[in-house]
């Protein structure tokens, strides 16, 4: 909050933030928030998170972590046949997660309102909403807009879901989801290319809502 009051946010860029999941606790202390935070979502990987010394220096662990653990996953990638083959390693192909800071992508995204007409927005015709946040931000990663990404993370309190992953066709579904993803995100990192669905009737603008001032 401080950075962005600080009035040095780059026109030409959007704006991520990892997030950091807490379990319930008093939410009037920040410190206590910390203290209770058990994950963070961060480039490719949902780390497990337990404060070392200071919480500055367990956030940055945290970053080092996921850095080294997207470049071991490319550097597989490079060298698949050594890697299954010699290795007997489990090789993860072209994730979107590795290029671009996809996770929980619809807990903080903020870039100038041109950037957000240009790219038109989040898809309004997405398979559904599992990664409809994600895919708009390969969008943008595609269209040449500077990616950055905040030190410090957005704090998200853990919740009950209204899809359970007990449920067979949830996990189905979302299996389903995340390969079409994966697919688009993939041809759009590649060719530099967005794959941009909304026409310019996105965001109702072809509706005229009636205003209401209430005193």
């Amino acid at each position: 909050m401080s950075f962005i009051a600080a009035k040095k946010l780059n026109v030409g860029s959007y704006y991520r933030a990892d997030r950091a999941d807490f379990k319930k606790c008093d939410l009037n202390l920040l410190a206590e928030i910390q203290q209770n935070i058990f994950s963070v979502h961060t480039f490719g990987k949902c780390s497990e998170f337990k404060i070392t010394g200071s919480f500055k220096f367990s956030v940055l662990a945290t970053k080092v972590k996921s850095y080294f653990f997207r470049k071991f996953h490319l550097l597989k990638h490079r060298f698949d046949w050594i890697a299954q083959n010699i290795f007997g390693m489990t090789v993860v192909y072209d994730n979107a997660e590795f290029y671009v800071h996809c996770g929980a992508a619809g807990d903080f995204m903020l870039m100038h309102s041109s950037l957000w007409h240009k790219s038109r927005a989040y898809p309004e015709n997405f398979y559904m909403t599992t990664h409809n946040d994600s895919i708009f931000t390969v969008i943008c990663f595609a269209m040449g807009i500077r990616q950055e990404v905040f030190f410090y993370p957005v704090y998200h309190q853990d919740h009950e879901r209204r899809n359970s992953a007990e449920n067979q066709d949830v996990v189905t579904d979302a299996y389903k989801t995340y390969k079409a993803f994966q697919t688009d995100a993939k041809e759009m990192i590649y060719k530099k290319k967005p794959i941009i669905t909304n026409d310019e009737s996105w965001g109702l603008i072809n509706y005229n809502f009636e205003e209401i001032i209430m005193e």
